[in-house]
């Protein structure tokens, strides 16, 4: 619990709560002030939303989520802390749907580096359309209360707008495996019937796309190492001679310190493991069928049933953050060439999800959906 001025700050939970010690007047004026922020706020989300649109639009879409997909969410587990973290899945959902509304055709000849800094300008324009975002919300429940003070229901709408707007994956990922199993393995036979995969078939397979991508980086990565530690010793060494030259180093990096030098290898370094990441993320059935043992067949029926086509996407509903849209529910993104995974770590929660958007050959659907609807039949 924190004391300050205007208030007594403690969390609970995930939630951090406020409780104000002014008196109502001071209350009142310091409320008008928050909520007259709102129209600046807006004017804020819907400058940066178009920003991502022009970004979208200048770099190739599918590479940009293909780096964020692979990049976005690690951590260093030796210095990670969970509560200066504020990266969410939520934000390569999010992109990933914005980049449907612009359309994701392959764009050539983009400069790789600046290929890098677009994606880097547009995952931090998703993390401030969405702190905007969050803002509103609050700001949305504050005139409710002054509405309707002392309505449960306020703060219940609160908490739930927010939980879903952000809050994504779980930290039990073995139990939802066992829970997906336990419910839908009993109706496999009639799963691969009417939807060509069971809930094995769809577990194994989303793994799969994240183990391609490890393995294709790998040998990247392994010379990304090799090559650091020759660069490093020329840059010993050109720092010792004053002279850059016979080396691939700038004359500015003689006036960086050691460390920030150092730091500029490995950043160059990591830019050339992700360059193109398209071809590192982008999988066909074929890759599929080959990683898993599975038939062609059961690999396209899974695609197709997981594929967000361009048409779910609606810019009255999904310009700015929601806490349901269609990439929650079906996660793959068809680029042209291959499919695209862009959260990897959610993605599974898309097999337990029931969906309005019908069954049938083609048509994506929830797995527990389809369960239900064999149950109906018996």
């Amino acid at each position: 619990m924190l004391e300050t001025n205007l208030g007594r700050i403690a969390r609970h939970g995930q939630y951090i709560t406020m409780v104000g010690l002014e008196s109502p007047e001071a209350h009142a004026v310091a409320v008008g002030g928050m909520l007259g922020r709102r129209d600046e706020l807006r004017r804020r989300q819907a400058d940066r939303r178009a920003r991502l649109v022009e970004v979208l639009k200048e770099a190739d879409p599918a590479d940009i989520l293909g780096f964020l997909s692979l990049g976005y969410l690690m951590f260093d587990p030796d210095t990670f802390r969970e509560s200066e973290n504020d990266r969410s899945p939520a934000h390569l959902e999010y992109l990933a749907l914005q980049a449907l509304g612009v359309g994701i055709a392959r764009r050539e000849g983009v400069d790789p580096m600046r290929q890098h800094e677009l994606a880097g300008e547009a995952i931090e324009l998703v993390r401030e359309i969405f702190d905007a975002a969050t803002w509103l919300t609050m700001l949305d429940a504050m005139e409710a209360r002054q509405v309707r003070p002392g309505d449960a229901i306020v703060e219940y709408a609160l908490k739930t707008r927010m939980h879903s707007m952000g809050v994504r994956g779980t930290g039990y990922i073995e139990h939802m495996h066992c829970v997906l199993r336990g419910c839908l393995e009993p109706f496999d036979a009639d799963c691969r019937r009417l939807l060509g995969f069971a809930v094995g078939d769809a577990i194994a397979l989303f793994n799969s796309i994240g183990a391609l991508a490890a393995k294709r980086m790998e040998p990247r990565a392994r010379e990304a190492r090799a090559a650091r530690r020759e660069l490093e010793r020329m840059l010993k060494r050109a720092r010792q001679r004053r002279d850059v030259s016979g080396t691939p180093f700038p004359v500015a990096v003689l006036s960086m310190t050691p460390t920030q030098a150092k730091r500029q290898i490995a950043f160059l370094m990591s830019a050339w493991i992700f360059q193109d990441a398209r071809s590192l993320a982008v999988v066909t059935p074929e890759d599929l069928a080959v990683e898993t043992g599975l038939s062609m067949a059961t690999c396209q029926a899974f695609l197709d049933a997981f594929t967000c086509p361009p048409s779910a996407f609606n810019i009255d509903h999904h310009a700015y953050p929601t806490g349901a849209h269609p990439i929650t529910l079906r996660p793959i993104l068809n680029v042209g060439d291959g499919y695209l995974l862009p959260a990897p770590v959610t993605a599974i929660e898309a097999i337990s999800t029931p969906t309005s958007l019908g069954f049938g050959v083609g048509r994506g659907v929830g797995m527990r959906a389809a369960t239900a609807l064999i149950i109906d039949g018996l």
